[in-house]
């Protein structure tokens, strides 16, 4: 018994390439274990994934300041507020008077504009030369 085609997953915004890619790649495996007949594993994989996807979405969802966006970026704090100011990241301070607030996906998204794009094998490369350092 095959299930109906899963949509289009509702993918955070600020959300990283890299794991999107993955949430993509593994709704595409799940419907191929639907077509094969494999329903009860295509069933715990598709709630594994939206179980990912809900703690992406409370994770980037979350708002911090601008010391910690400012570390999460490798920038000075001063960058940050001329980006909130120049309408670069939305402030989501409760009054004007108050601190910055500014939501996690907000500055992830910022992050990926502002650097290289994405690349999996660089990736894989800079991942793999960490762990050969550290035995």
């Amino acid at each position: 018994m095959r299930s109906a085609p899963q949509p289009e997953p509702d993918l955070p915004d600020g959300l990283p390439v890299w794991l999107a890619t993955f949430v993509r790649e593994a709704l595409r495996e799940t419907e191929t274990l639907f077509e094969n007949g494999a329903n009860q594993a295509a069933t715990a994989r598709g709630a594994l994934t939206q179980r990912l996807l809900a703690a992406a979405h409370t994770r980037l969802d979350s708002e911090i300041g601008v010391n910690e966006a400012a570390n999460s970026m490798g920038v000075c704090e001063e960058t940050i507020r001329r980006a909130v100011r120049d309408g670069d990241l939305p402030d989501r301070r409760p009054h004007s008077k108050g601190r910055h607030r500014i939501r996690r996906g907000d500055i992830e998204k910022l992050a990926t504009h502002i650097g290289r794009p994405y690349d999996a094998n660089a990736d894989a490369q800079d991942i793999a030369r960490l762990r050969r350092a550290f035995p």
